[in-house]
């Protein structure tokens, strides 16, 4: 976000439906999870976690047509999309809250 103002960015995403992140590989996306964090839900690869975040609605083979199904399920219906939305925030405060990261980052410490 180098030369954004951060209050634009979240105004921007007051305005997103969905988010569709089409990377092949990336383990922690950033992005997906301010995204989440705001309600918006997001359409990714299946396994892009690998099976570390339990998150499958949204979750889709690698390939357009299973990115396009899902878009337009979501976008033809207000209801499932205000359902997801919900489930994003709810997904974003379980799995990447502050506090979440702190008390993983702390385990992870004591460990070592």
């Amino acid at each position: 976000l180098s030369g954004y103002n951060v209050e634009d960015y979240w105004k921007l995403l007051d305005e997103t439906a969905v988010v569709i992140n089409t990377s092949r590989w990336e383990t922690f996306c950033c992005a997906m999870f301010e995204a989440k964090a705001k309600g918006v839900p997001v359409i990714y690869k299946k396994n892009l976690h690998s099976g570390r975040f339990l998150d499958n609605r949204l979750q889709v083979e690698y390939n357009a047509k299973a990115y396009s199904k899902a878009l337009l399920d979501l976008l033809s219906d207000k209801d499932t999309l205000q359902r997801e939305s919900v489930l994003s925030r709810e997904y974003a405060l379980e799995n990447a809250s502050l506090e979440k990261m702190r008390d993983s980052w702390a385990r992870i410490y004591n460990e070592v």
